[in-house]
């Protein structure tokens, strides 16, 4: 699907917009009779990052050296 809008209104809304778009979804943008962009969303959407929650690395240390917290000897 392929939406055709002017420059003026891109910049006006743009954050609208790039919300409203679907996947594969694709919006030409024009100033006058020239077609200057393109905005295509991507098949993929990633999600954002899950948060981290304490205790997740719980265990995952293998091995720590017996001196691991002695004073460092120049």
């Amino acid at each position: 699907m392929s939406t055709t809008i002017t420059l003026d209104e891109a910049s006006a809304k743009l954050r609208e917009i790039i919300g409203g778009m679907h996947p594969g979804e694709e919006i030409r943008i024009v100033d006058g009779p020239n077609e200057v962009a393109r905005l295509v969303v991507s098949q993929e959407r990633s999600e954002p990052p899950r948060r981290r929650q304490p205790g997740l690395g719980k265990g995952s240390l293998v091995y720590m050296a017996p001196d691991f917290d002695d004073p460092i000897s120049n």
